[in-house]
């Protein structure tokens, strides 16, 4: 349950090098995996096993189905979507049915298709969705809670955890509130115990919602064995059922308990093993104790999963000369590794795992012998996706939260200098896209051959054309006219009366420039990637005529105003397709003071508009760009190579707000987002005061408009500047207020099958 510490990994020395070669099986005989007793060609391995079978696709139908544990095809691939078996039941999609419904061990649907997605059954009931909302069925399908939560989870305890605007509670089988949805986090019942979080503290409560602690814990964790972790400040430690710490928080990270041991981690600024591998930096380092807290297995592994069935997939370097490249190895209870490396690896469930090599994947028992051998996989965790909603409808709502222009869109951008682009309503088995005004009223039609337009800025559009084999881009005015001809392989939108364009489409050559709102090149092409101007600053990217990439802070003529910017995340936001989020990306990287990042050789610091460095501090590890007087840094902790904490400086250099955080957003609207050790996002004042205290969020986004949008349990809100939700997070998708207005997302309503079979529902 511990937070992941945030771990900068540098290029290892030669003398390191060699002896992560030497150490990580580099010099051993290379494993070649035994013949297997059964081959299914033809098919990839979808998931772990799970009651006995695991989900195979047929690589050409592109279907899903599913094998047992010694490979046999028992129940053919014939489902578009397939999860895994729970209590006798798997959730099913198949083509030409109505969503999702349950088929038994036989293949036979016992549940018809009627669903927009559905979880496995536990304790005998599944959570389903309908729309936007959640409820659950019994075995036969009868709906049992009608769906009106915004998400949920299994049974568990007698409880299920549902979400509600945002916030979370738990309801008993007849869908009664026992515990009304009021906590930012929780967890699941085990052993009548929930932990729970309310804004910033956690605790445990039983059963019936009393609290059976107080809450007065940093983070916490479910229950498992009879303990459970539980965080205090920066550590963590265990706490039994009576609400007695039992082992003093000393861990910078802790699991629950699985098989009489839990997983631990330590952050170390560096260390190796011979059998485990390590690094020169800070990293964390995991390792296993039993219930008593004393130590099984030290920390030293890079990252395990718990023991299950006594095996725990670890995670090893790979070995060569790539230092960031990983394996997984089988370590059983002593310590010690079954045979193979291998690309990824699944737990075990019922005595069988799954591995995967570069070429081939393979179900092996627990002694890791191969029983059935597959086409390559890609085994992943997908039950976030379970959860997610994908049809929408759009709209707009004001800062008060008002509905302004109805969710009837099938796409919608922000609002910008007044309009807004937007696809639909539907007409005549169309959807048209136009810009229209905060009205909602039609402004400019977009035309046919315009395959994409983006926001206005300076009065034109970046609208993109394809003919037929490659898209090229141009600007279209407020009237709908294509004032600059659609003649680049790329472009960015305006900004400040200039945009970059590349000429050709060789993604190699120096040819970016800019040109102005006529459409005539003010800097000529000479880069290899080109940012957007802010403040009168642009940062750029060529090729020397050695082959190195170079970068440089330029100004609106063009001139080198900064040499050897130190800017990783400006530059990660110039690539990609132009699209809605590239735009977005672009936007959020300005500069809002004379002042670069600026690392030359082992100097770093801040330049100013002269190139000269005004700000210089050897602390800095990373630096981010001035806004509204203040700057994020992440200065380097005392007696460390390579870890450190997040703080602000002013123009000066002087730190103006001690460097105590886990992350630091830049500032707006007199306000920036910091993150604590725990993972709370809080928000401060450029003196550094906390104007919002830290809270479980999810996401966070810079103020406009006076509000924040926040994501809360998968769904979007917003605060207001006293940490306030001054909208109630009830959106699937939301954006930042632009012009006033935000864009925000709702379901779409559930399928008319499932609705005319809805009237014999409960209430």
């Amino acid at each position: 349950m511990g937070s992941e510490v945030k771990v900068l990994r540098f290029t290892i020395g030669l003398g390191v090098a060699v002896l992560v070669l030497l150490g990580t099986g580099a010099c051993e005989i290379p494993f070649r995996m035994p013949a297997a007793k059964t081959t299914l060609s033809g098919y990839q391995i979808e998931s772990g096993y799970s009651g006995g079978l695991a989900v195979v696709k047929d690589r050409k139908a592109l279907r899903h189905g599913y094998i047992d544990a010694g490979g046999a095809v028992v129940i053919p691939a014939r489902f578009s979507d397939a999860r895994p078996f729970s209590e006798g039941l798997a959730a099913v999609e198949e083509d030409f049915r109505d969503g999702f419904g349950y088929i038994d061990r036989q293949g036979q649907w016992a549940i018809e298709p009627q669903f927009d997605s559905a979880l496995p059954f536990s304790e005998g009931m599944a959570a389903v969705r309908l729309g936007d909302k959640w409820g659950f069925i019994d075995r036969s399908g009868t709906l049992q809670i009608r769906p009106r939560y915004d998400d949920a989870f299994g049974f568990s305890g007698g409880r299920a955890r549902v979400v509600s605007e945002g916030l979370i509670g738990f309801v008993d089988r007849l869908g009664e509130w026992v515990v009304p949805p009021t906590f930012y986090k929780a967890g699941d019942f085990r052993q009548g115990r929930a932990f729970v979080c309310d804004r910033s503290l956690c605790g445990f409560i039983d059963e019936s919602g009393r609290d059976v602690t107080p809450r007065e814990f940093d983070d916490a964790g479910t229950f498992s064995e009879g303990l459970a972790p539980v965080r205090r400040g920066e550590k963590w430690g265990y706490l039994d059922l009576s609400g007695r710490v039992v082992i003093e928080p000393r861990f910078d990270e802790a699991s629950e308990f699985s098989e009489g041991l839990a997983k631990v981690g330590i952050v170390k600024e560096s260390s190796f093993d011979p059998k485990f591998g390590g690094y020169t930096g800070r990293s964390t380092f995991r390792g296993f104790i039993d219930r008593q807290g004393r130590e099984v297995i030290g920390p030293k592994i890079l990252d395990a999963t718990s023991f299950v069935e006594g095996i725990s997939v670890v995670r090893v370097p790979q070995g060569g000369l790539c230092s960031d490249c990983y394996q997984y190895r089988l370590m059983k209870r002593d310590g010690e590794f079954m045979p193979g490396r291998f690309d990824l690896a699944s737990e075990f469930s019922g005595g069988r795992a799954v591995v995967t090599t570069a070429d081939r994947s393979y179900v092996v028992d627990k002694k890791g012998s191969p029983i059935v051998e597959l086409d390559h996989s890609y085994i992943s965790d997908r039950t976030e996706s379970w959860h997610r909603v994908t049809s929408l409808r759009y709209g707009y709502v004001d800062v008060a939260g008002a509905v302004v222009l109805s969710h009837v869109y099938a796409s919608a951008q922000p609002f910008s200098e007044g309009l807004a682009m937007v696809e639909g309503p539907r007409e005549r088995r169309v959807y048209p896209r136009r810009f229209i005004d905060r009205a909602g009223s039609p402004v400019v039609e977009v035309p046919q051959e315009v395959s994409r337009a983006l926001p206005f800025t300076d009065g034109l559009s970046l609208v993109s054309n394809s003919d037929g084999k490659r898209a090229r881009y141009g600007f279209m005015n407020r009237t709908g006219a294509l004032v600059i001809p659609a003649q680049y392989a790329d472009a960015a939108p305006f900004s400040e009366g200039l945009a970059a364009v590349k000429v050709s489409s060789d993604l190699s050559t120096n040819d970016w420039g800019y040109i102005d709102t006529k459409g005539a090149f003010v800097i000529p092409p000479r880069f290899k990637a080109a940012g957007s101007f802010s403040n009168g600053l642009a940062f750029v990217e060529w090729v020397s005529e050695e082959r190195y990439i170079q970068s440089a802070v330029i100004d609106a003529r063009g001139r080198h105003v900064v040499e050897k910017p130190f800017l990783p995340e400006v530059s990660r936001a110039l690539f990609g397709t132009p699209s809605l989020a590239q735009f977005q990306a672009r936007r959020s990287h300005r500069f809002g003071e004379p002042l670069v990042p600026t690392i030359d050789g082992g100097v770093h610091g801040y330049s100013d508009r002269s190139g000269k460095l005004v700000i210089r501090d050897a602390r800095f590890i990373h630096m981010g760009l001035f806004s509204e007087g203040r700057a994020p840094v992440m200065v380097r902790d005392a007696g460390s190579v390579s870890g450190g904490s997040w703080g602000y400086i002013d123009p000066k250099g002087r730190l103006a707000i001690s460097a105590m955080f886990t992350e630091a957003r830049g500032f707006s609207e007199g306000l920036a987002w910091v993150r604590d050790g725990a993972g709370r996002f809080g928000a401060v004042t450029p003196s550094g005061e906390l104007a919002i205290p830290p809270m479980w969020l999810l996401e966070v986004h810079p103020f406009c408009s006076g509000a924040s949008r926040v994501k809360v349990n998968g769904r979007y809100g917003y605060l207001d500047q006293t940490g306030a939700f001054r909208i109630p997070p009830g959106f699937v998708r939301a954006e930042d207020f632009s012009d006033g207005l935000a864009v925000t997302g709702v379901a779409n309503p559930a399928r008319t099958r499932s609705r005319a079979r809805a009237q014999s529902w409960p209430e």
